[in-house]
């Protein structure tokens, strides 16, 4: 949920599209808060577990474990944040905007031609791996986007 005095229509959206479940803003009623609240915590959220999967590759959430085929991958944290949300979001074509804003923290300054280092070596990493397919595709103008391999 965003709180926020930012009241314009493109602000809103792009929060929403940015995958905030609710945008309110400033001020508000703490009553309408609450009850906005108790509406989100009555969502289901599906617990996808720690491992996830893009034809043969896989990614452990939970032990930054990275393979393709049982060959293993070593990736920077950058990089396993980068390729981790983009398996989360598999299938989407995700704006380097939202990929750097999901998988930078406060702190860092990445700028879209760091982000192009980071994508160039983890493909890199994974042809070293011996993946033939490319996984993650440059959609231009557009963003990125991680499928399953097809023949």
């Amino acid at each position: 949920m965003i709180l926020s005095a930012r009241y314009a229509i493109e602000e809103r959206v792009n929060g929403l599209d940015m995958g905030a479940n609710d945008y309110m803003t400033k001020p508000f009623d703490f009553l309408e808060l609450e009850a906005r609240i108790r509406t989100l915590s009555r969502i289901s959220y599906i617990q996808q577990g720690n491992v996830l999967t893009c034809g043969s590759l896989r990614l452990n959430m939970a032990t930054k474990n990275v393979t393709y085929h049982e060959n293993n991958i070593s990736l920077t944290k950058k990089e396993f944040a980068i390729l981790e949300y983009l398996m989360l979001q598999k299938g989407q074509v995700i704006s380097a905007k939202r990929l750097m804003n999901h998988t930078c923290d406060s702190h860092t300054d990445l700028f879209p031609d760091t982000l192009k280092y980071y994508i160039h070596s983890i493909k890199k990493k994974l042809v070293a791996a011996h993946c033939q397919k490319e996984l993650i595709r440059n959609v231009r103008g557009k963003g990125y986007k991680i499928e399953e391999e097809t023949e």
